[in-house]
């Protein structure tokens, strides 16, 4: 564990950014990504480097597992390997997007091991944003209304979270470059 100083993680409504900023930070930070683990297909133009997909009965026998979390057409998962992993190609720092509740998942694990952590938050931009975002990636009707519900749940969950940094919805530039203020000042 001594190689991980410093984990990261994103919430939001689901199509609010999560991934876009992810992959910015990434970029920014040469790596770090914690390889979610999935048993839901993958999306048109999705590559197994940005989860590791698998088989319902492949999940259920990994004993490595931090938490599991069903969400609508899978289940998602997070090993505790993914995050040492994931700071070794950054000399130290972890990203991941989580679950409003992933927030205290992490730091509950690796709380006690010197770890900083930076939580942040994509603030909802609302239900037409969503809406068209879910549209353009594929989603059905009723998989949106699911989505769009969440997104209200998160919203409320994420309010009793300490030291949560809210993001206002904006284009990638702008919020990576708030992200990144964000992780200097905390």
């Amino acid at each position: 564990m001594s190689d991980l100083r410093q984990i990261i993680t994103i919430s939001g409504a689901p199509a609010s950014g999560k991934s876009t900023l992810e992959a910015g930070l990434v970029w920014c930070f040469e790596g770090g990504k914690v390889r979610t683990i999935t048993t839901r297909s993958p999306r048109p133009g999705e590559s197994a480097r940005a989860y590791e997909f698998c088989a319902p009965e492949e999940l259920n026998v990994r004993e490595d597992l931090l938490w599991r979390v069903e969400v609508h057409n899978g289940v998602y998962a997070v090993a505790a390997s993914g995050f040492i992993e994931a700071a070794r190609e950054t000399g130290g720092t972890a990203l991941l997007a989580v679950t409003p509740a992933g927030h205290n998942l992490a730091t509950s694990h690796f709380g006690s091991g010197g770890v900083r952590f930076v939580r942040m938050h994509l603030t909802y931009p609302g239900e037409s944003v969503l809406r068209d975002r879910l549209l353009c990636r594929g989603d059905d009707l009723e998989q949106i209304a699911r989505r769009l519900q969440d997104a209200h749940t998160f919203e409320k969950e994420v309010m009793s979270i300490e030291d949560v940094h809210h993001i206002a919805p904006h284009n990638r530039y702008v919020m990576l470059a708030r992200a990144l203020s964000i992780i200097r000042v905390s």
